[in-house]
């Protein structure tokens, strides 16, 4: 679910998280995906776990980055971000340089639709959403957030491993 829109680039997107205590997620290979599996059965730190490939504009995600929650990867809070086409614009004519899904994983379960093991968001998606802004802006006063209420309709939904999910539609564009 896209809950967050970002303007500026790469490489200050990065910077602004990884001074909040957010890393940078390691790429999907079989190294990290025994890594991730071992330190989630033994719950051992991981604090930069690979994150599933979700995909936005035909195309996986750019970069992600995450929050590990006490040293065990079962628990984190992550952010996904997509470059968005040059040229393009969302609804009502807004234009930003990413997109962005943020969720926090509450634990490792099976997918309601593929059976495989993953990790279980949390449903209310507005307050991960919240909390990448209230950390971010706690430590960047000149973080500029402009939401646009409504942006979507508020829904109750499912995200693609079958976790319920809910928003208000609202969309915060922070530069």
């Amino acid at each position: 679910p896209i809950n967050l829109a970002f303007i500026g680039s790469e490489e200050d997107i990065k910077k602004l998280f990884l001074e909040v205590g957010w890393t940078l997620a390691d790429p999907i290979s079989l190294k990290s995906s025994i890594r991730i599996t071992f330190s989630s059965i033994m719950k051992k730190s991981y604090p930069n776990a690979p994150v599933s490939s979700l995909f936005l504009f035909n195309q996986k995600q750019s970069f992600a980055l995450e929050k590990e929650i006490s040293g065990n990867p079962r628990e984190r809070h992550h952010i996904r971000f997509w470059k968005t086409p040059k040229n393009w614009y969302l609804p009502g004519g807004f234009q930003t340089d990413w997109l962005a899904a943020a969720t926090y994983d509450k634990k490792v379960g099976l997918s309601l639709f593929t059976g495989q093991l993953t990790h279980k968001i949390s449903s209310n998606i507005d307050k991960e959403r919240d909390f990448v802004i209230q950390t971010l802006s706690k430590n960047h006063q000149q973080l500029t957030v402009k939401t646009v209420k409504n942006f979507t309709s508020s829904y109750h939904g499912r995200n693609g491993g079958g976790d319920h999910i809910y928003t208000d539609g609202s969309l915060p564009f922070i530069d």
